[in-house]
């Protein structure tokens, strides 16, 4: 007797690990929006003149809101299904990442965090509503570990791509191109995930 929702059977096999797939795109791009902070920080101190609490504050907006939001979240997930709550959270971080480029002030930036790590705090419990839809038993350990490279692509090209950004750029474009770089997997996304039971390229029957 097989679980509700899990596909079985090699006729899917290449499907659920495109989803997998699109699931670890949706995380690094995650992972760009809230790691070039601090690529962007030393010019930004300077710019504004910060103290070191002023710093502190601004990198730990983020962590405050992402971590409060991650329970009523997990509900929304559960409630609207991880489709819906990716494609709302996904606009919201997008907004929020490039809005980081056109801040004005310590108070601004704050609240600019603040909004980022709500936004992004719905990724983690859909993407594992989506392993648990699209990964049989066997294979979702396997689903899970593709979040854990995902997030180990995104915390090592931050850093890179951040920086030759700014080096190119100045500190405000880089938030804007990196905020705008988020679209191109959420577009996908919208495109493509559908639950199995819905999704147009499954044959009838292929879950159940």
């Amino acid at each position: 007797m097989h679980d509700l929702g899990v596909i079985q059977g090699p006729v899917t096999t290449r499907r659920r690990w495109t989803i997998g797939g699109l699931l670890g795109l949706l995380i690094v791009v995650n992972y760009l929006d809230r790691g070039n902070l601090s690529i962007a920080l030393p010019a930004i101190r300077h710019d504004w003149s910060l103290t070191n609490l002023q710093v502190g504050i601004i990198l730990s907006a983020f962590q405050w809101t992402y971590a409060f939001a991650n329970v009523p979240m997990g509900w929304a997930v559960d409630r609207f299904g991880p489709r819906r709550v990716i494609i709302a959270a996904g606009l919201a971080w997008t907004i929020s990442a490039a809005a980081t480029g056109i801040s004005t002030g310590l108070a601004g930036l704050v609240a600019i965090r603040a909004a980022l790590g709500l936004a992004e705090s719905p990724m983690f419990p859909a993407g594992i509503k989506v392993v648990d839809s699209w990964f049989p038993h066997r294979e979702k350990a396997v689903g899970v570990a593709l979040f854990e490279v995902a997030v180990q692509i995104g915390l090592a090209a931050a850093p890179i791509l951040g920086a030759l950004l700014v080096v190119r750029f100045g500190w405000r474009l880089m938030f804007v191109i990196i905020g705008a770089l988020s679209l191109v997997p959420l577009l996908i996304w919208v495109r493509s995930y559908r639950q199995p039971e819905q999704d147009p390229g499954l044959p009838p029957m292929s879950w159940c």
